[in-house]
């Protein structure tokens, strides 16, 4: 993004203020003066993923050394907080939260098996019914940024639904009082090494969690 900043010069001796490149900076007061003060300047906003800098040169009226100071500006981002949408064979619903700087566009690349809602407020949701098909279900959702003047940013998320009979290992998630399985559920999933995830909120990965019958086994230990 673009804004103004405020420098100030400690000196009681004359200077001056110069730049060699940098179309996008722009000084906005004096650029000499004698004794202390302060100098403004302005950037334009950076329409590019790549980052940008300019070098000012502060130059004095004796036997000083100059000062070069660097005016760094980073490019546009934009970041899901997630890399993969996965959903157990009962569905349910991920919402998926964008940081990004600006507009961007949201679509559905491939899976006509889920819905994608945007929600308007740098958030959507991906949501999947019950997968009855027998096969796992895969697709996409594609993020592009939007308004650049040099480079792009895309982002593909995964959004992946298994089938009732497929077992996992899943590692590094603590006891999960609400996950607690009975065989009658058709579901087996092992879980290895615990650690402090107790809400499989889990490294990355939005997962739904599907199946019947949970019991009362809270310590995954039945059957």
């Amino acid at each position: 993004m673009g804004g103004e900043y405020d420098l100030y010069v400690d000196t009681n001796d004359n200077w001056s203020l110069s730049t060699a490149s940098g179309d996008w900076f722009h000084f906005t007061g004096e650029t000499s003066g004698t004794g202390s003060g302060w100098v403004h300047f302005a950037f334009d906003t950076n329409n590019s993923v790549n980052a940008r800098e300019v070098k000012v040169l502060v130059t004095y009226g004796h036997d000083l050394d100059p000062v070069e100071i660097t005016v760094h500006q980073p490019g546009r981002t934009m970041s899901p907080n997630c890399e993969g949408i996965f959903f157990f064979a009962k569905g349910g619903g991920n919402t998926v939260t964008v940081n990004a700087d600006g507009e961007y566009e949201l679509e559905k690349l491939s899976g006509d098996w889920f819905t994608l809602t945007d929600n308007g407020d740098n958030t959507f949701t991906v949501t999947a019914q019950e997968n009855v098909s027998g096969t796992v279900l895969e697709g996409a959702v594609r993020l592009t940024l939007v308004g650049l003047t040099e480079g792009s940013l895309v982002i593909e998320i995964p959004v992946v639904q298994t089938t009732r009979e497929q077992g996992f290992t899943r590692t590094g998630y603590e006891e999960d009082r609400d996950l607690n399985l009975v065989t009658s559920s058709g579901l087996s999933i092992t879980v290895v090494s615990f650690s402090e995830d107790a809400n499989w909120s889990g490294a990355n990965y939005h997962v739904g969690i599907g199946g019947e019958g949970y019991g009362d086994d809270e310590n995954w230990n039945n059957k």
